[in-house]
């Protein structure tokens, strides 16, 4: 089926799904999806469906457990925390302790050594219509089932991308939210307007705001998970892609797809070797 916005991630077992959107709604469905090289042996196993829809949700793998957290319901961001044992998924789906605050459109990460999980910047939707875009960094103790505020990114970033390396967090472009911001203001507004002819007006403006976008953060940030410190650690040499996801293999990144500006995405697979920055 047609799906967008859902949460993903390898595993073990196979490329793990969950949530998103179509024209249906927000799903609540799960599967695992499993591939042995050649075109027909494509598979699908469904898993038991996340206690409740969810869209813009994030997923990471710690062995056999598939972790997923946030995103967006019908009315709201979510706060919530779930896992699921992929050799054991008749016993369905845990809830865990709650994220800090409800959040979507942000970077999650597993860091082995530690055995934790994080949880970088993100975004928040309003019943203002004017969503909160969070500079906040969070960590969770697997262990412990506990959460923890770490030191918060340079500004605020969401629908960014990133890896984990070594004993740093790459945090690969985002949305700083000036232009998102300006362009909710302009929604609400058109909304709340009696007046056809300034209705009209605002949607021009909005129109125009959008088309003129220019595009999102160049920068990677780096966090150091020993000092604790961000640090630009370069610019991004191409448009940066967000509402994706980086995969890490070895030393080198890959980056598929992703919106380059408000409505407009790239077929474009970007590739190259994260490098320690000294």
């Amino acid at each position: 089926e047609a799906l967008a916005y859902a949460a993903g991630c390898s595993t073990p077992k196979g490329i793990f799904v969950a949530g998103g959107e179509n024209d249906a709604g927000i799903s609540s469905k799960s599967w695992l999806i499993t591939w042995n090289n050649t075109p027909d042996s494509i598979a699908f196993l469904n898993l038991p469906d996340l206690p409740l829809p969810l869209t813009n949700a994030s997923a990471v793998s710690v062995g056999d457990l598939v972790y997923v957290a946030g995103g967006e319901t019908y009315l709201k961001a979510s706060d919530l925390l779930f896992c699921i044992n992929l050799q054991q998924i008749e016993k369905g789906w845990e809830t865990l302790q709650p994220i800090p605050v409800p959040v979507s459109h942000f970077v999650f990460l597993y860091n082995e050594e530690q055995s934790k999980l994080y949880l970088v910047g993100g975004r928040k939707k309003n019943d203002s219509g004017i969503s909160t875009i969070y500079n906040s960094l969070y960590s969770y103790d697997i262990t412990g089932n506990q959460w923890q505020e770490e030191a918060p990114l340079p500004y605020p970033l969401s629908a960014g991308t990133g890896v984990l390396q070594h004993d740093n967090i790459l945090l690969i472009g985002g949305d700083k939210g000036e232009t998102f911001s300006k362009t909710e203001q302009l929604i609400a507004a058109i909304k709340n307007e009696e007046d056809e002819t300034r209705r009209n007006e605002l949607t021009i403006e909005k129109n125009n705001l959008q088309q003129s976008h220019p595009g999102f953060s160049k920068e990677i940030l780096e966090y150091n998970l020993k000092d604790q410190q961000w640090r630009v650690h370069s610019a991004f040499p191409f448009e940066t892609p967000v509402t994706t996801t980086a995969v890490s293999i070895n030393s080198r990144l890959f980056i598929p797809s992703g919106e380059i500006k408000a409505g407009v995405r790239t077929p474009a697979i970007i590739t190259g070797i994260a490098v320690e920055n000294k």
